[in-house]
Formats: structure tokens, C-alpha cells, sequence
């Protein structure tokens, strides 16, 4: 008990995807997003090593999760910038 948690996640907040993930949120809005992807975020894309299924979360759905599970929040870092 209070031990810290250290881990990475990809950022749906990266200001480098921002545009893609509008361009996402309007299919969504029309009904017209991948049928295999069960929530805002999911991305399900092939490559040559198969195909691959993962959720990209944004900082909101992290804080909330981390709080949901009896975790604190104490700090966050991306490349382009730092949050207390």
C-alpha cells in the first residue's frame, strides 16, 4: 500500500494527431466509424505483422481510471509538455 504505479499510454491529446482524431470524431458522429471498434478512441489497424487492436486514451479517461481503481494522480509527462 502506497506504492507508486509508473507506466506509458499512448496520448489521444498529442497535438501532432489532434487533426486525426476530429477527422475520427466526425465518423463518429455520423455512425460511420469502424463497426469492430467498441468506443471513442479504439483504433484496429493491420500491418505486416497482423492485425492489431489497441485504445488510445485521452489524459481525462486516465485521471478518471486511475481515481476509479483507488490510485492517485501525481504526475504526468509527455514530450511536448509537462503537467503537474
Amino acid at each position: 500500500m502506497g506504492a507508486p504505479i509508473i507506466f506509458t499510454t499512448h496520448d489521444r491529446d498529442d497535438p501532432a494527431d489532434l487533426a486525426e482524431w476530429a477527422k475520427e470524431a466526425a465518423r463518429w458522429a455520423r455512425g460511420e466509424q469502424n463497426p469492430r471498434l467498441l468506443e471513442f478512441g479504439d483504433r484496429y489497424f493491420s500491418h505486416e505483422n497482423g492485425n492489431t487492436f489497441m485504445h488510445l486514451p485521452d489524459r481525462r479517461e486516465i485521471i478518471e481510471d486511475l481515481a476509479a481503481t483507488g490510485w492517485a494522480h501525481v504526475r504526468d509527462t509527455t514530450p511536448q509538455r509537462t503537467r503537474q
